[in-house]
């Protein structure tokens, strides 16, 4: 049995039929996202403080239809996060 309290991602995706995990370079950041289905795509985005894992119960059910896909944004599971934090005083941009 996988828990799912702290699991890893490649563990958790085992758990989505038809759906896996892939990583993007957008503008020098390391973007996590799940993809599954075929269709229009369908892009899903998470909101704070959660991950791929809050659509886990409809993504099949989407997938029927659609290409979905689910970005974990910045800083969120398995997306790259900044060393500085996000506070002003360190410049980091917000993409």
């Amino acid at each position: 049995m996988i828990n799912t309290k702290n699991p890893h991602t490649d563990e958790l995706i085992k758990l989505v039929p038809n759906f896996t995990n892939h990583y993007a370079d957008v503008n020098g950041v390391k973007l996590h996202y799940v993809m599954g289905g075929q269709g229009e795509p369908l892009v899903l985005i998470p909101g704070y403080p959660e991950t791929w894992w809050a659509y886990h119960k409809v993504m099949p059910i989407l997938a029927t239809k659609y290409h979905v896909i689910v970005v974990e944004m910045r800083g969120m599971g398995n997306s790259d996060k900044p060393i500085d934090g996000y506070e002003k005083k360190h410049g980091q941009r917000y993409i």
